[in-house]
């Protein structure tokens, strides 16, 4: 297959991914609890429905010093105009607690229409490869655990998937912890996380976990 028809493709997918992603964002989204109440409105006629209350062109100009492209009509958006939409959203009107549960959504639809990116950590970055595993959503401590055993068998296989893809669980579960904890206690978080994967600080696996935290962080 030739880089032409690959370009096709891929803008075929960006298409689909931004037309499902709006769609949630502005049908789906309000009155699920994610968004702060701040940016949302509320009609009562037919039962009451919620829908979105941002005013685009001033969270555009407060935040990036620059007018709203009204992104949300266009119908295949450049990803870095996409890149600037999402980690708004993430950082400014969705609410605190509730960043773990827009990242997974975000990330679902990405995976679904092989969009190479990931939200990670309140930014979208661009991923080399795709991982063989899906990451299921964490709803409680438990299966943060359970993440944190799989990744430990996991890295130490031969298979360079495996690998990755036990960095994407290790990822999946600090994402976790920072979405129940307030920004003071995070850098403590991130290095109990990386011990209970191994407490041997002089260990290959504690040294990659160390080195994935480090590139988080940057």
């Amino acid at each position: 297959m030739d880089d032409t028809n690959l370009s096709i493709i891929r803008v075929d997918n960006i298409k689909k991914f931004w037309l499902s992603f709006t769609t949630w964002f502005e049908d789906e989204l309000p009155g699920t609890g994610i968004l702060q109440a701040y940016y949302e409105d509320y009609d009562n006629w037919n039962g009451g429905t919620y829908y979105l209350g941002i005013d685009f062109e001033k969270e555009y100009r407060l935040h990036y010093g620059i007018a709203y492209p009204d992104i949300l009509k266009l119908e295949l958006p450049q990803m870095e105009d996409i890149k600037m939409f999402i980690e708004l959203a993430f950082h400014e009107w969705v609410i605190f607690e509730k960043r773990y549960d827009f990242t997974v959504m975000v990330n679902k639809r990405l995976s679904r229409f092989s969009i190479p990116y990931r939200l990670q950590n309140g930014r979208l970055i661009q991923e080399g490869y795709k991982t063989s595993y899906y990451l299921d959503k964490i709803l409680n401590y438990s299966m943060f655990e359970r993440k944190i055993r799989y990744s430990e068998e996991m890295i130490t296989s031969w298979e360079y998937l495996d690998k990755k893809s036990a960095l994407d669980y290790i990822i999946d579960a600090l994402q976790f912890i920072l979405s129940i904890q307030d920004g003071e206690k995070v850098m403590q978080k991130y290095k109990l996380a990386a011990k209970s994967v191994n407490e041997d600080e002089n260990s290959k696996v504690y040294a990659v976990v160390k080195a994935e935290i480090e590139e988080i962080m940057k």
